[in-house]
């Protein structure tokens, strides 16, 4: 990858939010990882948005598939550092607290907290906290939304 080829890794990015900031970076030409949970959607997104894209699937919640994409992306960026982590990817347990289930509730910080955090830690090396790389530090942007009813 070129020096002055900046990528990014957006997660969650098989619809809503992600599709469209997957849409926008590459737009800005960008090179684009998007994480999605299902082949479905990564071949999905890799017919859709091209050679500038490349889907790595994983989910948030298992460690062992987020280092197995970061494997991917390193065997793609090498040694650059990636420009930015959007971190989507989440849920939402919808509905009024009063009948809220506390394990539907407990699923969603899991991800939501928890799952954001597992993907930061994971990604920081290619963000520029490693000496190793080169290029400008990366930045990481969380999006959430409200928590339920």
């Amino acid at each position: 990858m070129g020096a002055f080829v900046k990528a990014i890794l957006i997660t969650g990015a098989s619809s809503g939010i992600g599709f469209s900031t997957c849409e926008l970076f590459i737009k800005r030409g960008y090179i684009v990882f998007g994480s999605v949970r299902t082949k479905s959607d990564a071949k999905r997104l890799n017919n859709t948005f091209g050679e500038n894209f490349y889907s790595v699937v994983f989910d948030i919640n298992d460690i062992e598939s987020m280092e197995k994409a970061k494997k991917t992306i390193i065997g793609i960026v090498g040694n650059v550092n990636l420009a930015a982590l959007v971190n989507n990817a989440g849920i939402a347990v919808l509905g009024p607290l009063e009948h809220l289930k506390i394990n539907d509730f407990q699923r969603q910080l899991e991800t939501n907290v928890v799952g954001t955090l597992q993907c930061i830690q994971c990604f920081l090396p290619l963000l520029g906290i490693s000496t190793s790389n080169i290029g400008p530090k990366g930045r990481i942007i969380n999006i959430s939304s409200a928590l339920g009813g």
